[in-house]
């Protein structure tokens, strides 16, 4: 008979090591044979199993809104969450190497990596590696070519150039910069060449500057050059007052401004006149006229002159009524129009003029008044005063010091007062004041002269008549005369110093006369007397030659009875003379300038003249044929020699620079050299005909360096630099290293358009940016390498453990077989024999149920032993298995 295999048992037992689920199983089949044997148990082992492996990399994709951040030379973009997104993982810069999980071989050269992916529902993505396979690296090895253009950081849209009479200004300005995301400074030129500050553009157009980087990408900045027209209009006003001449009766007219000659370069847009031409002016009263010219630029010019309105004929308000005065007209008849005017001027009674006016003014229609129409004014006569002068001599009888004459003076004048105060004129004293003035000394050893003006003054016209003061003087007279008769009067001086004296006689009477206060004149005679005159406004008291003169030019006065005129502020003068106020003090022509009257407006120098004086009537011409560099030169200093043919300056004149190279200037004067055509060059500076320009090669004696290719511009010459080199010159080797293209704590070494990257130990690649492979090769016996920085993992396979897996592990160690069982080690598996010991299962920890299958016969009751049974036998039955009747 056959014993049923054994039921199999689990082993609890706990492991050292991850073990595989596989399990290992045994069955044991017994036959019943009539000796009452037993069948033994055999374990069979299953086939070696499959063993599948996937890696998940998880990378989290951020929400829409929050998309577009970027990762370490990795950015990571969303697309709109509706589809669901899609992660992109993009190569930017130069450094495009993405780090990848440390549980992942590393291999020695990037490659792109084969994944599918997919999104939880969280858009967190899982690339799903080599399912059911190692990671693999497939593609070729990624490279980052540099396609980027430099950025221009300073571009200016347009320049614009001031247009002046000489031809445009230079234009001063920044050259445009740029930078490039290599770090290397870009090389900057231009198109046309060689355009840098300052610069001189002839036209409009427009400057390219270009830039380039090391890799040859280039950007442009594009600059619109524009003219601005600089040059104001030229206005030329009339030099001489205008006169206007109005054939009118009114006192005021329209005001007729002439045309004034407004010139400019581009053209005149409008003219405008300040006051405006229409203004109503007053006859007779000059004023000043700004004219204005603009142009298109907004550019101005201006002059002035002076402008009157006169009239045509002689109405008779044409002719002043005096001040105080009146003046009658009757008409008259004669002239074309045979009518016209006869006027007389008079004063009332207690005025009079200060100058004689003519006995009759005539004036015609078409005429002038004759004799003139210079009417003086009517002032208010007033009471004359009266002067005695006398002098007289103090004897010391001895030295006198002259500290002691202002002692004597005022002792003569002590003495003299009680006379003068003693009622002489009565009764009219109360009409008059005397004064003792002008008091002077002299001395002559001993002898002290005194002289003296006793002054009367009217102080009370009430009941008497100009000539009583001279009546008062009279008795004033014999009064002072008389003084001292016996020659016996003692000056006291109470002085240590200054001793007494005797007034010696006769006090002695030198003049006496009418006269006028500061600012009078005197009207009558000295025999039968007169009256005093108040001078007008625009005069002034001479009373030396007893006249009211008008101020000269250059002063005013605004007051009457003034002894001097006042003077015009700095500057300023007067157009004539009888001025009355300081409004009539017109700036005179500044040096530099002049005019036919000496004031403004005026006229600037022309070139090749100056003036250094204030208010000149014309200006001096420069000597020598020299010249000025504009009008309105001041100084004899600024007359200069003109530059010759061949050389320049900015005025074109001394001192004077000779033309450049591949320049030439025929002309005299000039401010810039013509330069020669594009393919011609000259051979020295200071050229000054066009047949100096000829052909010529610069790279026949060039600077460029470093082997770079020099390109012949005509009149100049550029250098093509060979890779690696930059600058005007290609002088300057670029730095491959400025953009630090080497990685992980790596050395960069420049070169000649390269660089050599020094890694840091566990990294390789050009630039570093691999980690070694130290799985190459595997290090790993039986496993799979894991390669790290400057070291390296190795993940088991199942059944192997150690540094380099070359340990097998021992599935028997701790003895997982119970009851005797025996162990035996297979590779990440165990098998326990239970042969022999009555149990079965994993681990041999089942006991083996002998009774079945019923191995007792004929009815008999089975009892289970181990490794046997005990087979209880019915009557009539016997043997092990009871299987014997």
């Amino acid at each position: 008979k056959v014993s049923k295999a054994s039921k199999s048992s689990k082993s609890k037992g706990k492991r050292r090591r991850r073990r595989s689920k596989s399990k290992g199983s045994s069955k044991e089949t017994s036959k019943g044979t009539s000796k009452g044997k037993s069948a033994k148990s055999s374990g069979v082992v299953d086939p070696t199993p499959t063993y599948k492996r996937t890696t998940i990399i998880k990378k989290r994709c951020k929400r829409e809104n929050a998309c577009n951040t970027a990762m370490l030379n990795n950015p990571t973009q969303c697309n709109p969450l509706s589809p669901s997104p899609v992660c992109v993982s993009c190569c930017t810069g130069r450094r495009c190497n993405f780090a990848l999980p440390s549980n992942l071989p590393y291999p020695v050269n990037r490659k792109k990596r084969a994944a599918t992916s997919i999104y939880d529902h969280w858009n967190n993505e899982e690339f799903i590696v080599a399912d059911d396979k190692p990671a693999y690296w497939n593609g070729t090895v990624p490279t980052c070519n540099d396609v980027e253009p430099p950025v221009f950081t300073h571009c200016p849209k347009e320049l614009n150039a001031t247009l002046t009479l000489n031809g445009p200004l230079p234009v001063d300005f920044v050259v445009p910069t740029a930078t490039d995301n290599s770090g290397i400074t870009p090389t900057i030129t231009s198109i046309p060449a060689g355009i840098q500050p300052p610069y001189v553009f002839e036209q409009d157009g427009y400057v390219v500057y270009v830039a380039t980087d090391s890799a040859g990408n280039q950007a442009n900045c594009t600059i619109k050059i524009n003219h601005l027209d600089g040059i104001p209009p030229r206005v030329q006003c009339p030099q001489e007052k205008v006169v206007d001449l109005h054939n009118t009766t009114s006192f005021v007219v329209p005001a007729r401004f002439p045309d004034v000659i407004a010139t400019d370069n581009v053209g005149v847009v409008r003219v405008v006149y300040d006051p405006p031409n229409g203004t109503i002016v007053q006859m007779r009263r000059y004023l000043t006229v700004t004219v204005t010219a603009y142009d298109e630029a907004g550019n101005q010019g201006a002059c002035s002159f002076n402008y009157e309105a006169i009239p045509a004929g002689c109405p008779e308000w044409s002719l002043q009524k005096p001040e105080n005065g009146d003046r009658s007209c009757s008409a008259t008849i004669g002239g074309a129009t045979g009518t016209g005017f006869s006027c007389n001027v008079r004063c009332p009674r207690y005025t009079d003029f200060v100058t004689d006016p003519a006995l009759q003014y005539i004036c015609v229609f078409g005429g002038t008044w004759e004799p003139h129409n210079y009417v003086p004014d009517c002032t208010n006569q007033l009471f004359p005063g009266y002067a005695l002068d006398y002098f007289l001599q103090i004897d010391t009888g001895g030295p006198v010091d002259m500290t002691c004459l202002e002692l004597y003076m005022n002792a003569t004048r002590d003495a003299l007062l009680p006379i003068l105060d003693s009622n002489l004129c009565d009764p009219y004293a109360k009409n008059f004041a005397v004064n003792i003035e002008r008091l002077t000394a002299t001395v002559e050893g001993s002898v002290i002269t005194i002289s003296l003006r006793v002054l009367i003054t009217v102080v009370d016209t009430t009941g008497i008549s100009p000539n009583f003061v001279a009546w008062c003087g009279t008795q004033i007279s014999t009064a002072v005369q008389a003084f001292n008769p016996g020659g016996n009067f003692v000056i006291v001086i109470n002085s240590g110093s200054c001793p007494d004296g005797t007034v010696q006689p006769p006090v002695t009477e030198e003049n006496k006369e009418y006269v006028c206060p500061a600012g009078h004149i005197f009207r009558g005679s000295q025999q039968a007397g007169g009256y005093c005159l108040m001078c007008l406004m625009g005069t002034y008291a001479n009373q030396t030659t007893n006249e009211c003169i008008p101020c000269p030019k250059g002063q005013y006065n605004d007051e009457k009875g003034l002894p001097e005129c006042k003077a015009c502020p700095e500057g300023t003068s007067t157009l004539d003379v009888y001025s009355r106020n300081v409004s009539e003090c017109i700036p005179m022509c500044n040096p530099g300038e002049y005019s036919s009257n000496t004031l403004q407006p005026c006229d600037q120098c022309a070139i090749g003249f100056y003036q250094p004086q204030l208010g000149s009537t014309q200006c001096i011409q420069c000597p020598d044929e020299k010249q000025t560099a504009t009008v309105g030169s001041t100084a004899l200093s600024q007359c200069r020699d003109v530059c010759i043919a061949g050389t320049i300056s900015s005025d074109g004149l001394s001192p004077c620079e000779e033309c450049p190279l591949h320049f030439y200037m025929p002309d005299s004067g000039a401010t810039a050299c013509i330069e020669c055509p594009a393919d011609k060059i000259t051979e020295k500076t200071g050229s000054f005909s066009n047949t100096s320009c000829v052909d010529g090669n610069f790279c026949d004696d060039h600077m460029c360096q470093n082997n770079a290719t020099c390109v012949d511009r005509g009149r100049y010459y550029t250098c093509t630099c060979p890779a690696g080199f930059t600058g005007v010159m290609c002088q300057t080797n670029m730095d491959e290293c400025a953009p630090e293209p080497c990685m992980n704590g790596a050395t960069c070494i420049d070169g000649i358009n390269s660089y050599t990257c020094k890694c840091a130990p566990g990294y390789e690649g050009a630039n570093c940016e691999e980690i070694t492979d130290n799985c190459d090769p595997s290090p790993c016996v039986n496993g799979q390498c894991i390669n790290g920085i400057n070291s390296f993992k190795c993940n088991c396979i199942p059944g192997y453990h150690g540094e380099r897996c070359d340990d097998k592990i021992d599935e028997c160690d701790p003895q997982p077989c119970q009851n005797g069982g025996q162990c035996l080690d297979l590779l990440n598996f165990y098998l326990c024999n239970c042969s022999n010991t009555g149990y079965d299962g994993r681990n041999c920890t089942d006991k083996i149920d002998e009774c079945l299958p019923e191995p007792c016969l004929n009815g008999a009751t089975c009892t289970d032993l181990l490794m046997d049974v005990n087979c209880t036998c019915p009557p009539g039955y016997e043997g092990k298995y009871c299987g014997t009747e």
